[in-house]
């Protein structure tokens, strides 16, 4: 957990990190692996951060929540603001960004464009005392709210601001999920393929493809650093022909229950409900959807990345007479303590998906080369697994050289999954 300092500069003794100190990165400290925590202290040079407009760190061990009270920063009698994580953080290493409060007040560039997800540089092995944090000194330009035309502070949320689509998007509601509060309501953002509602296809039924974190495959959302860009994949192999027209469903997560929605099993301190999710997901999404479009009930497919691709795989191994067809990008399969000879994903007997899976040989980035392997081989167990499972559709398995743990990534390997999983003539 995060907790904040009280409004008065604290005196330690420390090692500081500055904004450019990734030189360090090779055979370093990870920050958060460190004992004694990491002390993040930002000079806010727009001018917007107030008492009455405070900054928060919206972080992938937060939810991403951008106004999460304990993650708010307090202020110093040096005009800049702190907030300590105690440490040790822990896995997977820390993503973040600075808020004021919401993703329509997210910092960006001083050229007012979006930035990637901010991490923490290593520190040189044994660099400072193990009870004594380590600060990192930062700055911000300025937030997306100066953009000329953009939407005041606390107008509608991302989730439901217009989308930048190319082609039909429809939405539909549905209601709760396991990371969600009971009775709260999510849009589906369902992308129709060309030609979809001309007379001559009146008769006709598309198979869909379910992916998870919703908020990302067709549009920028943030605290994501991109998009799948999913649209203009499918409009462009759906023209030219390389794959047969289809309908993308994209199931926005939780937002701050999303490691909690997404996880299969007990990990990362978590208590996970991904199968209660993977039971709603057929329950209630499914039907909605395919209620609402000409959907073909013979070729669906789920898909995701990261933990999103865990949670489909998943949902292939449970329920193999919904989803003929999965799309694992990044999938976390080996968690903590884990491995395929012990997981949920021991037994692949029942297995009947078509499968493909995407790896990057960088998922951790520079100077991680045992996770980075540990990674790869995961999926290639997993693709070896698949490949033994008597009644499986086949299966691809695209290892990517160089590439890290991001959205540009999964949208590369894109095209190459959907002809894999949806071919013109299958």
């Amino acid at each position: 957990m995060v907790r904040r300092l009280s409004g008065h500069l604290i005196l330690v003794w420390v090692v500081w990190i500055g904004a450019a100190s990734g030189a360090w990165a090779q055979g370093g400290e990870r920050p958060e692996s460190h004992p004694g925590g990491v002390l993040i202290v930002v000079r806010d040079r727009s001018g917007l951060v107030t008492n009455d407009s405070p900054l928060f760190l919206a972080s992938n061990h937060g939810g991403w929540d951008p106004g999460r009270a304990d993650m708010r920063l307090s202020g110093r009698s040096d005009l800049r603001w702190q907030i300590l994580l105690p440490g040790p953080i822990g896995d997977p290493a820390l993503e973040f960004k600075f808020t004021r409060g919401s993703w329509e007040t997210v910092e960006v560039a001083p050229d007012l464009s979006d930035i990637a997800n901010r991490t923490l540089a290593a520190i040189p092995a044994g660099s400072v005392e193990a009870d004594k944090p380590i600060v990192v000194e930062l700055e911000i330009e300025h937030f997306v709210d100066q953009r000329s035309g953009a939407p005041p502070a606390g107008a509608a949320s991302a989730a439901g601001a217009p989308l930048r689509v190319t082609g039909t998007v429809r939405r539909v509601q549905v209601m709760g999920g396991a990371g969600a509060a009971a009775g709260s309501a999510r849009d589906v953002i369902v992308w129709l393929p060309p030609g979809y509602d001309e007379a001559d296809n009146a008769g006709r039924r598309y198979p869909v493809l379910y992916m998870q974190d919703g908020q990302n495959v067709f549009d920028f959302r943030p605290p994501t650093p991109g998009e799948w860009g999913a649209d203009e994949a499918a409009t462009r192999l759906i023209a030219s022909g390389e794959i047969e027209p289809i309908i993308i469903a994209a199931i926005p997560n939780s937002g701050a229950n999303r490691t909690l929605e997404y996880l299969p099993t007990d990990a990362l301190g978590v208590e996970g409900q991904g199968d209660a999710y993977i039971d709603w997901l057929v329950r209630e999404v499914v039907p909605r959807v395919e209620r609402a479009f000409r959907a073909d009930p013979d070729r669906r497919g789920v898909g995701g990345s990261s933990l999103g691709g865990l949670v489909a795989l998943r949902a292939a191994q449970r329920y193999p007479d919904i989803f003929s067809r999965v799309l694992a990008e990044s999938a976390a399969i080996p968690l903590p303590g884990d491995d395929l000879n012990s997981s949920i994903f021991a037994d692949l007997s029942g297995w009947k998906s078509r499968t493909f899976l995407g790896m990057g040989t960088k998922e951790w980035g520079d100077g991680e080369a045992a996770r980075n392997q540990a990674w790869v081989a995961s999926a290639e167990a997993m693709a070896d697994k698949i490949r033994a499972a008597e009644g499986a559709g086949g299966v691809s398995l695209l290892i990517a050289p160089d590439a890290p743990h991001n959205e540009q990534s999964w949208a590369a390997r894109l095209p190459a999954a959907l002809e894999f999983l949806y071919p013109p003539h299958d």
